[in-house]
């Protein structure tokens, strides 16, 4: 039954209302005329209200009849929403056959790198620390002789005490990544959609291991939209096919003339100490030696051969090794 809220008029409306309305027309003309006044009365008329409400209800109007039946319009697609970080490439590397994840991170707090997309090679099944401590990290980052010495064979071996002089803090966002890595959306199996959740995007191949471990088909699916990319790779010597995508990380003079002889950029890192421009070389634009002139997500300079730029890069050897680096051949 309809309610009315009658409590707004005076005793004298109510019973007029309810003595005057004759017809259901003369009804509905006469509400519309009452005014609000006297509701200090009504404290006391609760049982004239009831009348007058049963008086109003019998007035409903009829409920209007029922528009016909219309097919729903199909909804729109709506764009499924583009996951936060992500696996894209669990199983062997390409670097020995171990077991390897790669993880894509879409958001970053690195000051010299900015916001890109950040892709981290790891190890499945040992975290980044023992991985690196044990040699085992041989599997992410190859021959790279920034990860330091070792002493001992397969399971036995162990770095040598002070002799890493790679960057990479591996306590910081390897190690993170790497214990939340079963927790990621897992696209390995839906590289288009990697894809567009890097569309537009500057993407870092490797801020962590080297990019050569990932097979080279995973990286052309999941770079296919982006913006640009940076990436560096000791494993040039073997991997000639990456030259399109990542500079050749070199330590000496001698390694950059080798790897530009296999059409390779190059990106040398030299002593901290006393280090020199070498022919067209020119230093990181986003080093503190260049005064951060820029970021990596800016000059898009280490790109490989498909960057715009046609220089080499420099840089000196930074970090909590960089006394190590001496720009001499082992």
């Amino acid at each position: 039954m309809t309610q009315y809220d009658l409590s707004q008029y005076s005793v004298a409306e109510l019973r007029a209302l309810m003595v005057d309305m004759v017809d259901q027309n003369d009804r509905l003309h006469a509400i519309m005329k009452l005014t609000r006044k006297d509701k200090a009365q009504l404290a006391s008329n609760d049982s004239l209200i009831s009348q007058a409400s049963a008086l109003l209800a019998t007035m409903a109007p009829e409920a209007p009849a029922k528009a016909p039946h219309k097919a729903p319009a199909k909804a729109k697609a709506r764009k499924a929403k583009a996951p936060a970080s992500f696996v894209f490439y669990r199983g062997p590397s390409a670097l020995d056959g171990a077991p390897i994840v790669a993880i894509a991170t879409l958001r970053s707090r690195n000051d010299k790198t900015s916001d890109m997309v950040q892709t981290w090679i790891m190890r499945d099944d040992v975290d980044p620390i023992n991985a690196a401590r044990t040699g085992r990290d041989s599997s992410i980052c190859g021959d790279c002789k920034h990860r330091g010495k070792y002493e001992g064979i397969g399971a036995l071996a162990l770095r040598l005490a002070s002799t890493r002089s790679c960057y990479v803090q591996l306590q910081n966002a390897p190690l993170a990544v790497w214990k939340t890595r079963n927790k990621y959306r897992d696209l390995t199996g839906q590289l288009d959609v990697a894809a567009e959740a890097c569309a537009g995007r500057m993407v870092r191949l490797g801020s962590y291991g080297d990019p050569t471990a990932v097979p080279y088909g995973v990286w052309v699916a999941l770079l296919a939209h982006c913006a640009g990319h940076t990436g560096y790779t000791h494993q040039w010597r073997s991997f000639p096919e990456f030259a399109a995508w990542c500079m050749a990380s070199c330590d000496t003079s001698e390694e950059r003339v080798h790897a530009k002889a296999l059409g390779f950029r190059t990106f040398r890192v030299a002593p901290a100490e006393g280090w020199t421009l070498e022919g067209r070389e020119a230093l990181c634009p986003a080093s503190a030696e260049a005064g951060k002139k820029t970021n990596c997500q800016a000059c898009h300079a280490c790109g490989g051969t498909q960057s715009k730029a046609r220089v080499d890069i420099m840089i000196p050897a930074h970090g909590g090794g960089k006394a190590i680096v001496t720009g001499v051949a082992a």
